[in-house]
């Protein structure tokens, strides 16, 4: 009869459960909710704010291009001036006589009429035509005058007895025209060689070039 062996079977080693670290994960799961949140919040108030700025830099532009202030009467550039005359090429001096004429682009035409001789040098005969459509203020209309080969500048006469006041004054209505006389001392030697600078107004114009001369 054979003997049955019951083989000894140790018990399992008794593992002790694993401590869960309620507080420690707790801890870790709120600090990671607060990072989410906060790097949420973050990136929300970045969007908002490149939002903000890109519409800002939009309404900017806009603003720019469609109400651009337009600059003031006082600071507009000259009206440039151009001859017309009756000779088939144009300079930008116009002669002395009653053949050329300066013409501004709006219209205004200036014109020396003539250049005589007097005692004291020379008169130059100035007229301006308003061909604008708006009256024109031709109060310290400036002319001035040079003689002589050089250039030289000459010195305005004022002489009641020969109508030499001071020249322009008041205003010229839309086509009507005003003349003037203005004297300079200029020596017989050099009045060969006159030139006259006209600028109607103040500082509305460009100033008209002229050149003659009396024999």
């Amino acid at each position: 009869m054979t003997q049955q062996y019951t083989q000894f079977q140790p018990h399992p080693q008794f593992q002790p459960p694993k401590k869960k670290h309620t507080a420690r994960n707790i801890f870790l799961a709120l600090t990671a909710t607060f990072v989410l949140f906060t790097g949420g919040c973050a990136a929300i108030v970045l969007s908002a704010g490149d939002a903000l700025d890109d519409a800002t830099k939009q309404t900017s532009g806009t603003t720019g291009s469609a109400h651009a202030p337009s600059a003031p009467a006082s600071s507009a550039a000259k009206p440039p001036a151009t001859t017309e005359s009756n000779a088939a090429d144009e300079s930008t001096v116009a002669k002395i006589g009653a053949t050329e004429w300066f013409r501004y682009d709006d219209g205004l035409q200036v014109q020396v009429t003539k250049l005589t001789r007097f005692s004291k040098g020379v008169i130059a005969t100035v007229t301006i035509k308003n061909g604008t459509k708006q009256t024109v203020d031709v109060d310290l209309t400036r002319v001035r005058a040079t003689g002589g080969p050089n250039g030289e500048e000459a010195k305005q006469v004022f002489d009641m007895d020969q109508n030499l006041g001071l020249g322009f004054t008041g205003t010229i209505p839309p086509g009507r025209t005003k003349t003037a006389r203005y004297g300079f001392e200029i020596s017989k030697a050099q009045q060969s060689q006159v030139g006259i600078e006209v600028e109607p107004g103040f500082l509305d114009y460009e100033s008209s070039h002229f050149e003659g001369g009396i024999k």
